[in-house]
């Protein structure tokens, strides 16, 4: 089941169904240890002792495009009462704070009880766990070793005043959620093992009235900490912190003035959506960003996408630049050279704390010892610290960074290569399926060589400099000598040398189309690039604005109709932007954002791919590369209107 939206501060990160439930609480860091793993957290309300889950009344639940926040709305018809749910992150605290606004449209006064339950799986685990009722601070303490969660709620300055604590899905044991539907709850004050617990609060609306009630998590490495936080949490107020919290998203959000000239209400409204998707994935302890914080893929996959991949992570940070996000990329290029191998080069994927993720890439093929990289990963990071210092003008970060990075994975692509061909040796691919020469990792070498080039030719460092360019152009000739299909005008995929032989793959393929210009390897109108794109236009567009991967692509396909991708189809129109002469051309390559935007979730998020037919999200949701790819797009678009003197300069030159 994807997400549907996501908050977080970078230290404590929270996602939520479609059905407005907690399924994922990743802390300390944002997208390491998730202590849910999927199990539900449910609302409930009693109006006069009967018992209504929320879940199923549920009328909307959205991403905020004004705060980084989530908002949800029920409406129990039989009792015409309506309930809307904002949740936050305090922003300077680990709190997760939810204000319950109930409103009795009925002209009598009504007896009302709001439930609240929590299950957890600490550190991953849902063993050697301890609920317990702790009647000092009038709340309930979940903890595991080094991690407690303390849940309470706040009415009129009261606490809650019913609770139980008991095991879920253990033995005979359903849950003490259960317990709920018997309204008053059994006062079980302790357990261990697998364990749930529910908290309660029972309260009069009068007629035609509004209230509001709270509740809260406090997220510490131990219950000192998190009965710290309840009391800062008690001194300011949850209405304080609601507010406060939402004026910085707010402020921080709107930094710079945008103008979305010619762009729909819908598509600046996910843009701000996805600024906060983006921001509550970054950790601010390490800089790293996950590509996803849905762990729905448990369900059928043996793994999360709670990773560090250094290709997601570079993009994203090229976007953030962009839009002048600096101190946001800036942490996420430290996390990356941080990782870096003494050898040059970035493996598969790393873990928010730095510690390698998990990988099925294989270091033997065919009984041979091989690097488990994709070559575009270590490349990216050079391309993207150029683009960096593009826009901050930051030479004191480009120098500190030279030797340490820069260089190091340069030298690493000088020698990383076959010196027959004089082409980078094989890797692993955009789509992290198979080990060969492709066009799109030999163009993000070319693009990253000639990038290291530039970065020494401004530290004075000419030598250098020369080498790096030299082997660029070296390794554009030798892609234009064996991978292109001279004779019919197109690229082939990929090679394979076997036996002195070449095996050549005619798979078209969008990464292909997109390397050839987003990383300079040919200019925008070269022929060679207006023949690939009318080729991935032919053969895997659908519906005239969407696009596959690749053709023959069945990944979580059920049919034979291959998915459209997010990121893919956004590359059709990132292009169109960039080559556009004129008002009406640009205009009219900015409307297709309202297309793609239509390929989000009503809430605002966007998964990584959709069905063909009936455009259902597929696999995670959301993921960040999708948003942040939507976000350069949009920052393309406006540089051009900036270009084209329809607006003034609000984005970093």
């Amino acid at each position: 089941m994807p997400r549907t939206s996501s908050i977080g501060n970078g230290n404590l990160l929270v996602l939520f169904d479609k059905k407005g439930l907690v399924k994922d609480l990743y802390f300390p860091y944002a997208g390491l240890e998730e202590h849910t793993l999927g199990l539900k957290h449910y609302i409930a309300l009693a109006v006069d002792k009967k018992i209504y889950w929320l879940h199923n009344y549920l009328v909307n639940i959205k991403q905020s495009s004004i705060s980084l926040k989530s908002i949800s709305t029920y409406f129990i018809k039989e009792e015409n009462i309506s309930i809307k749910i904002e949740s936050i992150v305090y922003n300077e605290e680990s709190i997760f704070l939810r204000k319950v606004l109930i409103k009795n449209k009925l002209t009598q006064k009504r007896k009302l009880k709001i439930f609240f339950h929590q299950a957890f799986k600490i550190t991953e685990n849902k063993f050697r766990n301890t609920g317990y009722y702790d009647p000092h601070s009038n709340s309930v303490v979940h903890y595991r070793g080094n991690r407690s969660f303390l849940v309470g709620i706040y009415y009129n300055k009261v606490g809650l005043d019913d609770y139980t604590v008991g095991l879920y899905n253990y033995r005979e044991y359903v849950g003490s959620y259960k317990n709920i539907e018997q309204y008053f709850l059994a006062k079980n004050s302790v357990e261990h093992g697998p364990v749930d617990s529910v908290i309660a609060k029972e309260f009069t609306i009068p007629a035609k009235k509004k209230l509001k009630i709270f509740y809260y998590l406090a997220a510490g490495k131990n219950i000192k900490e998190v009965k710290k936080l309840q009391k800062i949490l008690l001194k300011k107020t949850p209405e304080h912190i609601l507010k406060t919290t939402t004026d910085f998203w707010h402020v921080w959000s709107r930094q710079r003035s945008i103008d979305f000239l010619g762009l729909s209400k819908n598509v600046e409204n996910l843009f701000y959506k996805s600024l906060f998707i983006i921001r509550s994935h970054i950790d601010s302890k390490t800089g790293g960003v996950i590509a996803s914080g849905d762990s729905s893929t448990y369900e059928f996959d043996k793994d999360s996408y709670a990773y560090v991949w250094p290709r997601d992570a570079v993009y994203i940070a090229i976007s953030l630049d962009k839009l002048g996000y600096f101190s946001l990329s800036r942490n996420i290029y430290n996390f990356l050279i941080s990782v870096l191998e003494d050898g040059g080069y970035l493996l598969h994927k790393y873990q928010q704390d730095k510690s390698l993720g998990s990988s099925w890439h294989s270091w033997i093929l065919n009984g041979k010892e091989i690097l488990p990289i994709q070559l575009d990963e270590s490349a990216l990071l050079i391309w993207g610290l150029w683009n960096h210092y593009q826009k901050t003008k930051d030479v004191e970060f480009v120098e500190k960074n030279f030797n340490s990075a820069i260089k190091k994975i340069a030298d690493f692509l000088l020698r990383y290569k076959n010196k027959k061909l004089n082409i980078p040796n094989p890797s692993y691919d955009i789509w992290e399926e198979d080990y060969a020469n492709y066009v799109y990792s030999i163009s993000s070498v070319v693009g990253a060589l000639d990038s290291a080039a530039k970065l020494s030719f401004l530290l004075k460092k000419e030598v250098l400099g020369e080498k790096y360019l030299k082997q660029s152009k070296a390794y554009k000739k030798s892609l234009l000598e064996y991978l292109y299909n001279h004779k019919d005008g197109y690229f082939y995929k990929k090679i394979q040398l076997v036996n002195d032989s070449l095996l050549k793959d005619s798979t078209p393929d969008m990464s292909i189309f997109f390397s050839l210009w987003y990383f300079n390897v040919f200019d925008l109108e070269d022929p060679i690039v207006t023949k690939e794109y009318a080729r991935v236009k032919e053969l895997l567009q659908k519906e005239s604005t969407y696009f596959i991967r690749y053709k023959g692509d069945h990944f979580l396909s059920n049919t034979q109709d291959e998915n459209i991708w997010i990121i893919t189809s956004l590359w059709s129109v990132m292009y169109d932007i960039k080559r556009s002469k004129n008002k009406e051309e640009l205009l009219k390559a900015g409307a297709l954002l309202d297309t793609i935007a239509k390929l989000s979730l009503t809430s605002g998020v966007f998964p990584e791919q959709v069905s063909y037919k009936g455009h259902n999200p597929l696999n995670v949701a959301p993921l960040i590369w999708s948003h942040s790819c939507f976000l350069e797009t949009i920052a393309e678009y406006i540089e051009k209107l900036e270009k084209f003197g329809l607006i003034k300069i609000c984005l970093p030159k």
